[in-house]
């Protein structure tokens, strides 16, 4: 079973070793009801009682508990490593449950989003990116029977498929972090953070008449080109629309890729490239890595110096 829709690299890879799966969606919708479901889920409801935080949560839980008990999966296996439902069903299920780290896990998204469940966060079998990444996951508590690290899945899916690199064409690849959702202080602190990394390279680009492809995220990619088109007349873009691994082709034609705190900072430096994390939080908060692939602060003269060497 592969647990979420959202898996299209573990799709990508069954595919292409004849696995059998079946896509498990966690947004459906459609209630499968019988006598034998009734049953399961009652005994499971009684199970599962000393844990109840929320009846709406409680029932989520173990309706999906019920519907994978009865398909009665060899191997459940997801690449959305920090979907709370699976930290859950992981302890739950007799099946084996794989998750396949698909980004970084940083302290922001554990004491903003994820403090009040940090307690829940259980993995069978975890496949992280680095050594990095499974010491911060111990230290924040969560528990892993057994782990390993096996780089960036996706990457490889990349690497597979594209057996010629493409040639240097751009000075910079921006990563684009771009958001507009400010609901909370944590969003609106992270947002400025952002901003703060796009307004700095923007004065070194013109300044120093660079060229850059801008790798865009999945938002509004309109309302997205247009806030970049501002800060860099001359940007060039690229989006995964099309060609899912577009942001790896804008990576390898460039000389240096940037970011706040992408995963594909790291991702970059597997592909043998330079990468550089613009960190202006002045903490661990963001990006957890060493000061040699991360700028942390002082002015634009600064980060001129600091990008010449790349």
């Amino acid at each position: 079973i592969i647990f979420g829709n959202e898996n299209n690299t573990l799709i990508s890879l069954l595919n292409t070793s004849n696995i059998p799966y079946e896509v498990y969606d966690i947004e459906n919708k459609t209630l499968d009801i019988n006598l034998s479901f009734i049953f399961t889920f009652i005994i499971n409801l009684i199970r599962n009682i000393s844990e109840v935080d929320g009846v709406k949560k409680y029932i989520s839980n173990n309706y999906h508990l019920t519907k994978l008990n009865l398909k009665k999966p060899r191997v459940v296996i997801t690449n959305i490593d920090n979907n709370t439902i699976f930290h859950w069903l992981s302890r739950k299920l007799n099946s084996k449950c794989i998750a396949i780290q698909n980004g970084l896990r940083t302290n922001y998204e554990f004491d903003s989003y994820y403090d009040n469940h940090i307690k829940n966060y259980s993995h069978d079998i975890y496949c992280a990116l680095n050594d990095h990444e499974l010491l911060h996951l111990k230290k924040k508590g969560v528990s892993i029977n057994h782990s390993l690290a096996i780089g960036s899945l996706r990457l490889g899916m990349y690497l597979e498929n594209r057996p010629i690199m493409p040639d240097i064409q751009y000075d910079i690849c921006l990563i684009s972090e771009y958001f507009t959702d400010v609901k909370t202080k944590y969003a609106e602190e992270l947002k400025n953070y952002i901003e703060q990394v796009y307004l700095s390279l923007s004065k070194y680009i013109r300044r120093n008449d660079k060229s850059i492809i801008i790798a865009m995220n999945d938002s509004d990619s309109i309302t997205q080109k247009k806030y970049f088109k501002k800060l860099f007349p001359n940007a060039k873009f690229s989006n995964t629309v099309k060609n899912e691994y577009a942001s790896y082709d804008s990576i390898c034609q460039s000389k240096l890729t940037v970011a706040f705190f992408s995963t594909m900072i790291l991702e970059t430096i597997s592909l043998g490239k330079k990468a550089l994390a613009i960190d202006y939080s002045d903490s661990d908060t963001y990006f957890d890595y060493d000061d040699s692939i991360k700028f942390t602060k002082g002015t634009i003269c600064h980060l001129r110096e600091v990008l010449t060497k790349f």
